[in-house]
């Protein structure tokens, strides 16, 4: 039984109106709300008339499993979810149907929005200052992240995205026919979500009792949807702490916390810590060249002090720059290493492979990023020769000679384009060109060393990428 501190039971034994939960980690504030979520159904609230939010769907289900002792009788639905959960299920009753876009997808969606608007001539008019980025990689990564920040309501600064000055007038614009184009195929985001759930009127008389944790997390939909669906309850109790918060990329801020405090009918802040604050250290580095080597002398000595190796991570803000940088080093020093995560596009074999599936549906400038991949087979005079050949001749490099083993594949999947889904020709795409990745079992030998390894990391990265497919599908 966990003993609770007087602070935590204030929060347990909370009558009407609003109360502020505040205090730094490892105060008790998810403990709190637990227990006043158990001694409400204790006092005959029914589990369906009270309103769970958690930061994200992990924390929710760890809610979940520590109430399921406590609950009993009949109830209609157990409402411990997340605020795009909240969302989804308010539209749902509404009558309203979408599916929202995932990360991925979305990229993508603002990627192909940006090629028609250059392909439609109308990119200078639509991006009268950003025009000359239009096309870039990179200019795709800046957009998509302003437009998050934008639709989660962050301040229009332009900081750390590029997209100052009177460009944030083009970026405006430019969202608003993000969001149509999404309307049009039954999609939305999920600052959008928040914010069209929290158009539904009359969302206010459906819970008695509301509890809301780490809302330092919360955005600016967010704190909107809170409001909407807390108009009229018995009681409304949220909690965070401002000094851990996280998400700023994607909008957060825990401003929304500090406002929610300011107004509300008591607050209540924790200081009894209930476990023990963890040791910490901090290494400097000077140079990137020595952080990787710095990392791997950190483990080393925890593996020493007797850490096993799955208890260990590394953690990094930026992955795509310097996860495989410090992964090579950590090999370099023996110490195991998962494979490296990050956008498995980046993988070559799954680049090729993606772009295989590309000209199969009928993109022909995939066929010239084949032409360097590995599936191709070329040597680099090869691919030159073809390459002039083409401006030559105005065909396409997909119609060279050298390229007939690449259309039989091409060929091959586009007879099923039409009968599988994504997933299985992606999976077929990858037996007809990528079969000689896997080896025989108990082969060696066949190959040099580094060639095994290098074939490993790529057989990994493909059967990464096909589970993901086949799981979005």
């Amino acid at each position: 039984m966990v003993r609770l501190s007087a602070e935590q039971g204030t929060v347990v034994g909370f009558g009407h109106g609003t109360l502020a939960v505040t205090g730094a980690a490892g105060t008790g504030k998810t403990t709190a709300l637990l227990h006043r979520y158990a001694g409400l159904v204790r006092d005959g609230v029914s589990p369906s008339r009270m309103l769970v939010v958690a930061r994200d769907r992990g924390a929710a289900d760890r809610f979940i499993d520590a109430t399921l002792p406590v609950l009993a009788g009949g109830f209609d639905s157990l409402a411990v979810t997340t605020f795009p959960g909240l969302a989804f299920d308010i539209l749902r009753r509404a009558g309203i149907e979408l599916r929202l876009v995932p990360g991925r997808e979305r990229w993508a969606v603002i990627g192909r929005l940006l090629a028609d608007e250059v392909d439609s001539g109308r990119g200078p008019e639509l991006w009268p200052t950003l025009y000359p980025y239009l096309g870039r990689p990179a200019f795709v990564d800046e957009v998509a992240s302003a437009t998050a920040r934008l639709l989660a309501g962050r301040p229009r600064t332009g900081t750390g995205t590029g997209m100052g000055g009177g460009r944030e007038d083009e970026l405006a614009a430019f969202v608003e026919r993000y969001a149509a184009r999404l309307h049009a195929r039954g999609l939305i985001d999920a600052p959008l979500l928040l914010a069209r759930a929290a158009e539904v009127p009359d969302q206010g008389g459906r819970w008695e009792h509301v509890l809301v944790d780490d809302f330092e997390a919360a955005t600016e939909p967010a704190a909107r949807l809170l409001s909407a669906v807390t108009s009229n309850p018995v009681s409304v109790v949220v909690s965070g702490t401002s000094e851990t918060a996280i998400g700023s990329r994607w909008g957060a801020d825990p401003r929304h916390l500090a406002a929610f405090a300011a107004h509300a009918d008591a607050q209540v802040s924790l200081t009894t810590r209930m476990r023990p604050a963890a040791r910490q250290s901090l290494v400097r580095c000077h140079h990137p060249a020595v952080e990787a080597d710095a990392i791997a002398a950190v483990l080393t000595r925890a593996a020493e002090a007797g850490v096993p190796w799955p208890d260990m991570a590394v953690l990094l803000r930026r992955p795509r720059q310097r996860a495989r940088a410090i992964a090579r080093a950590l090999a370099r020093h023996g110490i195991p290493v998962a494979p490296v995560p990050g956008p498995l596009d980046e993988e070559p074999v799954v680049a090729a492979l993606v772009d295989l599936l590309r000209w199969t549906s009928g993109d022909d400038t995939a066929a010239d990023r084949l032409l360097a991949s590995a599936l191709c087979g070329l040597e680099p005079q090869q691919v030159a020769q073809v390459r002039i050949a083409a401006r030559v001749t105005g065909d396409s490099v997909g119609n060279h000679e050298l390229l007939q083993p690449l259309r039989d594949i091409r060929d091959a999947l586009s007879q099923r384009s039409s009968t599988e889904n994504p997933a299985a020709l992606a999976g077929r795409a990858f037996r007809l060109a990528f079969a000689d990745l896997v080896r025989e079992p108990g082969a060696t030998g066949a190959s040099p060393p580094d060639q095994e390894r290098d074939d490993d990391r790529a057989l990994d990265a493909v059967v990464a990428f096909l589970a993901e497919l086949d799981g979005y599908v």
